[in-house]
């Protein structure tokens, strides 16, 4: 796989965080992995209802559609879908708990896009209109698309030596991080001086709104996310990114980042 899209939800999301998990899973299954299941690929799919409970198991794609979407939108505890192919891991969907007690939820979508598809135009953009339709009835914390990334952490997490769970508690005064298309909540857009004001940046190929927050592609593909776009990226946001200066982590050498103190900018 080589393309990650993630976007995690807080206690300002929990009356209807089911409706968002429910709402991710089925256009990461319907408009998504679809897309890039390869012939004969298997799906299969597992939820924990309950902290502990062991897994209730779906397979096949009808049974996928019937069963298992229909059972997400009571907030269960964990679920996974796998999409396999000759043995192979060719795209996923999860969702889980990311601090005791269901404060957060962190839900993520991994495919198998291939170089001619991270160069598409039209691909990519599809790719970000699902992820925003995903979310638009959602209050997202943070989220984020990016290449070939997919640690649990963000960029700047794993650069600034930040704590993740400090870093999620807060993700509605410091934006996490920033990627191809990052998802921005509600309360930074505006920080940031809204929809408008981050069109005229220039930063941005797009600027979709959110009812809560907004989604901000970058560049028109994966693949044109070049430097000189993460640094135009880096600059529009740095207002409300968290200070200090990045470090490289040798456990982490592919992770992207700008060199830069945000608060110096």
């Amino acid at each position: 796989m080589d393309l990650h899209a993630e976007v995690q939800l807080d206690s300002r999301d929990i009356k209807k965080r089911g409706a968002a998990i429910a709402q991710w899973f089925d256009i990461s299954v319907n408009s998504l992995l679809l897309e890039t299941a390869p012939p004969g690929a298997s799906w299969t799919a597992g939820l924990a209802r309950e902290e502990g409970d062991s897994l209730e198991f779906f397979e096949g794609l009808d049974s996928i559609r019937d069963d298992f979407l229909g059972e997400l939108g009571d907030f269960p505890y964990a679920a996974r879908l796998v999409l396999m192919c000759d043995e192979r891991e060719v795209g996923s969907v999860t969702s889980a708990h990311t601090l005791k007690d269901g404060e957060h939820s962190r839900l993520s979508t991994s495919l198998r896009y291939g170089s001619d598809a991270l160069s598409d135009p039209q691909r990519c953009g599809r790719l970000v209109d699902a992820v925003a339709r995903a979310l638009n009835d959602a209050d997202p914390a943070f989220g984020c698309i990016e290449y070939d990334q997919f640690s649990e952490e963000s960029n700047l997490d794993l650069v600034l030596r930040r704590n993740p769970n400090d870093s999620l508690r807060a993700s509605r005064r410091l934006l996490r991080g920033y990627a191809w298309t990052t998802i921005c909540p509600e309360e930074l857009v505006r920080s940031l001086g809204g929809v408008e004001a981050l069109r005229e940046t220039g930063a941005f190929t797009r600027v979709l709104p959110l009812a809560q927050g907004a989604v901000l592609q970058s560049t028109e593909t994966v693949a044109g996310f070049s430097d000189e776009a993460m640094n135009a990226v880096f600059e529009a946001l740095a207002t409300v990114l968290p200070p200090g200066m990045p470090k490289f982590d040798p456990a982490f050498p592919d992770i992207r980042y700008v060199p830069r103190d945000a608060s110096a900018v």
